[in-house]
């Protein structure tokens, strides 16, 4: 797994190429630590080449979501069939901290209503 670091609107956005699993799990756990450390109480994955998470992965985004609660928010953009039926079935659909954007300007239309 591969991490790339920008930002889009102010806010951090971590570009993960890999599959994130056990192994890998610490590694995005720090960056998004990181992130959230240094650019504010939001934070965007992009997920377009992540094509797999297994529990360590989802357990690192669920934890991140438990801890933004209140005061933030994660959002996945472009994440696989496969990634937005898993984040369905753990409940994150539902959860006020938790988004899926399609790509960069659903994220610009979230941030700005028209």
């Amino acid at each position: 797994m591969e991490i790339s670091k920008s930002s889009y609107s102010d806010i951090p956005l971590l570009g993960i190429s890999g599959e994130v699993d056990h192994l890998t799990a610490s590694q995005l756990e720090g960056e998004i630590q990181e992130a959230l450390d240094t650019g504010g109480p939001n934070l965007l994955l992009d997920l377009t080449n992540c094509p797999y998470l297994d529990s360590g992965g989802l357990g690192v985004i669920l934890s991140t979501v438990r801890r933004q609660r209140g005061s933030g928010w994660l959002g996945v953009i472009n994440p696989n069939a496969n990634l937005v039926r898993l984040f369905q079935i753990v409940g994150l659909g539902g959860e006020m901290g938790f988004r899926i954007f399609t790509d960069l300007s659903d994220v610009s239309g979230f941030l700005s209503p028209s």
